[in-house]
């Protein structure tokens, strides 16, 4: 055997040699001519679409700058109107032009007018125009009629270095869509292009149609998507969906979207005479050692198995476990005919497992836990398994055999036992049902399958599946619950909105309830702290309210009570029962503060719409004064713990005011402006309360990341003192009061009179106390 070996061994290794050295040559001429093609053809598609997407953006781009460019002298609002509108009837590509004003006004060349309540400073195209400075473009979407893909472009519109607004366009973008997918590259080439969500919007076998749904890159070609995640430009080699190639793709600017262009390297055969040279020496090679192969494998191989497969074919496991292969020839097979030889002593010992097996697996099935029958076509139980769950007395029987299902379960859980057994024997197929049992005021859950067996006998097992539906109510009751309140959630609410809206509910009130300053306590406190005060609120409300009233938070800081046979008196009652309760609480210094207001259901013609816009209105109302009150009282509360988590704070605020005074008398300012330099100066450093007490009271300088975390209360305060009426006009103030004469301070980095005023008479008076000030890591200069 091993002579044989060794001559295969020799003869193949000659026969590797000879080709693997022709076709090395063969492959690295290959091998360059594909690389160059594929890598300038795809260079050239990939750029060439690039290119023509970018100026089919930057044509529609161009319009939307003009119309800045038309914004920002300050035309009257039917001007914008009517420039839009002549954009919009001369640019069939857009679907809409609108503008939309830092005051939340929309002028709309479509028409379209937003509903009450409507934000457009909280849609996605304002806030990312709005916080990049440029021009936008965001991702595609289906518009709401489903009938085109848009892409909105959007750019922020500046007055004095005050964003006034942003001017956004919708555009069509089927075209580029179809301009890609039809993008030919050879015969099996193609090039296609997704968004910076994964979703493919172009391709000539996933073209994202209107109407359908979209293709996600991830779930078409898996290994492109953390390719496209973690970089913006490459060309790759690599395999989609078993085809191996070369991927060209870039990113269009101003866009998130990438575009590529893919080529299979089979495209890209050897030329007619390199196929020819290498078919001529690679049959050349085979006849060669084809013939020599030919000798040898006669010789050593053909004859000898021959004989080992007459040999085999004597092998019969049905009637003879006896036969044994005869090992005691000097062929090559000896060592197959001896491993034969030993499985089929094995399968000897496996048949003997078998039988042992069989018994086995009897004992197990007497165990299991099921209720495992047999019952004929007329429900008659002919076999009974598993004595154990007899010992549960599910049913208070000590035997099944020769009863009737009808006799052996109650009514309603053999109706649907008989049903199964029609099923069963009628259809091919598993067919299964689920009943509950109460036994001593508990509930057992179980599950039965039964299938048809040999002639019109069912077989059926029931098995206990009580934990897994208390597991299952259990996921079902959580999808209904607020995770941070543990109240009832939006979607409770507008389920049992409809089910309680019916004549028998009358009277039916609904309260509306909005937590007051939960902004600025999380601006102000931290996030943790605003949801410390929302589950404070939950608790109250919860606690003023029946059993049976639906408590829902709704939203952010709004909650909803749904009063069923309530009137409005009695609506009152607990409103004002609420409303007590909250004055009695407090969390820590913070004052807790809540508006309500209410409505009541009195028709059944009446929509519940109305009753919750009635409610919101009256809770509105409410807030108008009430917000402002507590958010004036959280200023109060903020200054005083600033103050308490450092002593320093409350002697520099004092000293900067006094300073700033004396400045402001030298000046000359009049009485109005020395107020307002007062109370600014007092609060200048009112964002430090969202600093840490570890950066604020430390002894030695700051680090860069913690100067840069202190450089936020500037902007912090300004938040905080915006939200506050009687503050708001002095927010400006605070928010530059770190800005230079120079240019070179924050936040903004203003110079020179763009700085207010009474900014800069604070930064003279801050810089000159902190010079003159002892600090624990430097002495007064």
């Amino acid at each position: 055997m091993k002579k044989f070996v060794f001559r295969i061994y020799a003869i193949g290794t000659a026969f590797i040699l000879i080709v693997a050295l022709g076709m090395t040559f063969e492959y690295i001429a290959f091998r360059n001519v594909v690389r160059e093609e594929i890598q300038s053809s795809l260079s050239l598609s990939r750029d060439l679409i690039n290119l023509k997407i970018q100026d089919r953006l930057s044509n529609k781009s161009q319009t939307i700058l003009d119309a800045r460019s038309l914004i920002m002298t300050s035309p009257s609002e039917k001007a914008i109107l009517t420039y839009l509108e002549q954009l919009l009837a001369d640019q069939p590509n857009f679907a809409s032009l609108y503008y939309g004003s830092a005051e939340n006004k929309m002028i709309n060349a479509s028409g379209w007018i937003p509903p009450v309540g409507f934000d457009l400073t909280t849609r996605p195209w304002y806030l990312s125009a709005a916080e990049s400075g440029e021009l936008i473009f965001t991702d595609a979407f289906l518009n709401a009629s489903g009938d085109h893909i848009i892409v909105t472009i959007a750019a922020p519109v500046y007055k004095n270095n005050t964003l006034i607004g942003v001017i956004a366009g919708d555009i069509k973008i089927d075209s580029i869509l179809q301009m890609v997918s039809t993008q030919a590259l050879d015969d099996n080439g193609f090039s296609f292009l997704v968004d910076g969500n994964g979703i493919i919007l172009a391709h000539p076998d996933y073209l994202t149609q209107p109407l359908s749904d979209l293709y996600k890159l991830d779930a078409v070609y898996p290994e492109l998507s953390q390719l496209f995640t973690s970089s913006t430009a490459s060309l790759e080699k690599l395999s989609i969906n078993g085809i191996e190639g070369y991927l060209a793709f870039s990113e269009i600017n101003g866009t998130s979207w990438k575009v590529a262009s893919f080529m299979p390297i089979k495209e890209y055969v050897t030329s007619e005479r390199q196929l020819l040279l290498t078919f001529f020496f690679t049959i050349v090679a085979i006849l060669v050692i084809t013939i020599v192969l030919a000798f040898v494998l006669r010789l050593h191989l053909i004859v000898p198995m021959i004989k080992f497969n007459r040999d085999i074919q004597g092998i019969s496991v049905e009637n003879d476990l006896s036969y044994r292969l005869n090992d005691e020839t000097n062929d090559i097979f000896i060592g197959p005919r001896v491993s034969i030889n030993a499985v089929l002593n094995e399968a000897e010992s496996i048949f003997e497992a078998l039988i042992q097996s069989e018994k086995r697996n009897r004992a197990i099935v007497d165990v299991h836990p099921d209720l495992i029958f047999v019952c004929d076509q007329t429900g008659v139980i002919l076999d009974v398994q598993s004595s154990r769950f007899e010992k549960v007395s599910l049913f208070g029987l000590q035997s099944y055999i020769g009863k009737t299902i009808k006799d052996a379960l109650p009514v309603e859980i053999a109706t649907l036992a008989y049903e199964a057994i029609e099923n069963a024997l009628n259809q091919s197929g598993i067919q299964s049902f689920e009943f509950s049992y109460n036994q001593q005021n508990v509930s057992t859950f179980f599950e039965t399958r039964m299938v048809k067996t040999s002639g019109k006998n069912v077989l059926a097992i029931v098995r206990n599946v009580t934990e897994q539906k208390q597991n299952q109510m259990l996921i079902e009751k959580l999808s209904y619950r607020d995770q941070l309140t543990g109240l009832y959630n939006r979607r409770f609410y507008e389920e049992e909105l409809q089910r309680l809206d019916t004549r028998r509910n009358l009277p039916m009130s609904l309260v509306l309830l909005d937590v007051n300053g939960l902004k600025l306590t999380n601006d102000a406190f931290g996030h943790q702290t605003g949801d410390e005060l929302l589950r404070r609120v939950s608790s109250i409300v919860a606690h003023c309210c029946r059993t049976d009233d639906i408590i829902s938070r709704i939203g952010g800081d709004e909650f909803v009570i749904l009063l069923p046979s309530t009137s409005s008196e009695d609506a009152e009652i607990v409103v004002d029962r609420i409303y007590q309760s909250i004055d009695q609480e407090s969390m820590d210094t913070i004052k807790l503060s809540v508006s309500i207001g209410y409505a009541t259901k009195t028709d059944q013609d009446q929509m519940m719409s109305e009753i919750f816009t009635l409610a919101e209105d009256n809770m509105y109302r409410k807030k108008l004064h009430e917000s402002q009150s507590m958010r004036h009282q959280t200023v109060k509360t903020i200054i005083h713990t600033l103050n308490e988590k450092s002593s320093r704070e409350k002697i520099h605020s004092d000293e900067v005011s006094r300073i700033s005074k004396i400045i402001g008398h030298a000046m000359g300012l009049s009485s109005e402006k020395m107020k307002e330099l007062e109370v600014a100066s007092l609060l200048h450093d009112i964002g430090k309360i969202s600093i840490s007490d570890a950066i604020l009271n430390k002894n030695s300088a700051l680090s860069e990341g913690e100067t840069i975390e202190i450089r936020r209360h500037s902007e912090c305060g300004y938040q905080i003192l915006k939200s506050v009426d009687i503050y708001s006009s002095l927010s400006e103030i605070v928010l530059h009061h770190h800005e230079r004469w120079d240019g070179e301070g924050y936040p903004y980095g203003l110079k020179g009179e763009a700085i207010p005023l009474l900014s800069r008479i604070i930064t003279v008076a801050d810089a000159y106390e902190a010079m003159v000030s002892s600090r624990p890591y430097r002495s007064a200069r």
